[in-house]
């Protein structure tokens, strides 16, 4: 091992998928590409490693000898060293080639390094994929208070108590309101608004009464989508379209776009719907 400490490891191609893809997933891992014959590297290693073996855990070092591990080089497209990969969950995040002084390398592991922050951010996100709502919640909120405006936490956080806390959710939304990830739970706010105030009995025999009427369809489509039942809102709001794709500044049509947002573009009822909006307006 090219250091005693525990945080720095050699690695080669049977190893890197343990030691590299899957750890980075807990822990990001900062790679050294090197060779023995590469002066250059000599000068860089041991600052790598001293700063990892600083860091306490914070981040673990690899170490790849290109020299021995050529199809890891391949892979990774390495055509100098030393060479420096960043990963995090599995991707390269950040990297650099040469021999940057001590300061450089120090700035630059604060760009792939998560913040205290980000770390709070990331265990609220993996207690809302275990679907503990408190615990994330927490995690949260105590990433916007080590770092206010925080944006994956405020989106976390919006996302988890939207249907508790609308209010407060749009309020943390709305200065990232930019970003696909804030706009698909802004959507789902707006679909849940207009889920509240409406009688689904109601709309269901306006839409029996009067079955060419883009707008009965809209708004029993909006809620149904707001009620959670997303395919019969698509049915509806599709239907719209389809009677009146101009109703209302073309509202159906739009608010099907926010839906397909919201699901995202591999759910297959985006796929499906998107399909069929397709063929009625063009």
């Amino acid at each position: 091992m090219a250091a005693g400490s525990a945080h720095v490891r050699d690695v080669d191609e049977r190893t890197f998928e343990t030691e590299v893809i899957a750890r980075s997933f807990d822990t990001p891992v900062v790679v050294d590409f090197w060779a023995a014959w590469c002066g250059p590297c000599r000068m860089l290693g041991p600052v790598l490693e001293r700063l990892a073996s600083e860091s306490g855990g914070a981040w673990q070092l690899v170490k790849v000898d290109t020299d021995r591990n050529q199809q890891l080089a391949t892979r990774y497209g390495i055509q100098g060293i030393p060479a420096v990969k960043a990963f995090r969950n599995g991707q390269v995040v950040n990297e650099f080639t040469g021999a940057l002084p001590e300061p450089s390398v120090r700035a630059w592991l604060t760009s792939v390094i998560p913040s205290r922050a980000d770390q709070f951010a990331d265990e609220g996100r993996r207690m809302l994929e275990r679907g503990d709502q408190a615990a994330a919640e927490q995690a949260f909120r105590q990433a916007l208070r080590e770092q206010p405006g925080h944006v994956a936490a405020a989106i976390g956080l919006a996302s988890t108590i939207a249907a508790q806390h609308p209010d407060e959710a749009e309020q943390l939304l709305r200065p990232h309101a930019t970003t696909l990830e804030a706009q698909a739970v802004l959507t789902l706010l707006r679909l849940r608004a207009a889920a509240r105030g409406a009688d689904l009995t109601a709309l269901r025999r306006q839409v029996e009464v009067e079955p060419r009427s883009a707008e009965a369809h809209f708004r029993l489509g909006m809620a149904f989508a707001g009620d959670e039942a997303v395919t019969a809102g698509l049915d509806h709001l599709l239907e719209s379209v389809r009677l009146d794709r101009r109703w209302n500044g073309d509202a159906a049509r739009k608010a099907m776009l926010d839906i397909f947002a919201m699901l995202g573009d591999d759910d297959p009822r985006t796929r499906d719907y998107r399909g069929r909006l397709s063929a009625i307006l063009f």
